[in-house]
């Protein structure tokens, strides 16, 4: 079976997930079963995932994702479109949902990386007066390291502690690189927020 480009999510520790948090690791292995029409969920098998970034409680991460060993009973109904359980012994953990071939969306995903990194990197150089200069370094460093996600995450969480005033073009960047991301939860404070008025 040819791996398949999708997206995972995973629980909040209060609602039965993971006791410490999503896995940290590029590569995670647990089981997952393949809700169908016709029933609940067809049977479980074990899968591997490899995730673009460090996952969330809170949005969709990019991964791949395919049957650890091919020809699983449950497998077959991998395909694009399907909705899965994400499971660790007994417990629902997480959902995935799978798109097309890895091979398919992968310049795709390429792309929408590269283009968010340089959002990422312009933007920083005009939030510089509003934003610590240690901030802006690290936000920097993970885009020169290719962590995209994670450097929007960290530069919307220090923009909020600041309480930073943005002007229209700033705020539609952000938004636009956290939606075409699929992080739509890491710019949402974004919407509702009061916007500096260009002169």
């Amino acid at each position: 079976m040819t791996d398949l480009a999708g997206e995972i999510i995973f629980h909040p520790r209060s609602a039965g997930g993971r006791h410490w948090g999503p896995p940290t690791g590029e590569s995670y292995f647990p089981a997952a079963a393949v809700l169908a029409a016709e029933k609940s969920e067809r049977d479980a098998f074990s899968i591997r995932v490899h995730v673009a970034h460090v996952p969330s409680v809170t949005h969709w991460t990019p991964c791949t994702v395919g049957a650890l060993v091919p020809g699983a009973p449950g497998s077959e109904a991998m395909t694009p479109g399907a909705r899965s359980i994400v499971y660790e012994s007994p417990h629902v953990v997480g959902h995935l949902r799978l798109h097309g071939s890895a091979e398919e969306n992968h310049t795709h995903a390429g792309g929408i990386a590269r283009w968010a990194s340089a959002e990422i990197t312009s933007l920083c150089g005009g939030l510089s007066g509003i934003l610590d200069p240690a901030v802006v370094h690290d936000v920097a460093d993970l885009v020169d390291h290719a962590e995209p996600g994670i450097a929007l995450d960290l530069l919307c969480d220090k923009l909020v502690d600041a309480k930073a005033s943005l002007d229209v073009a700033q705020r539609v960047r952000l938004l636009t690189v956290g939606r075409a991301m699929g992080l739509d939860e890491t710019v949402a404070f974004l919407v509702d927020a009061p916007v500096e008025q260009d002169d």
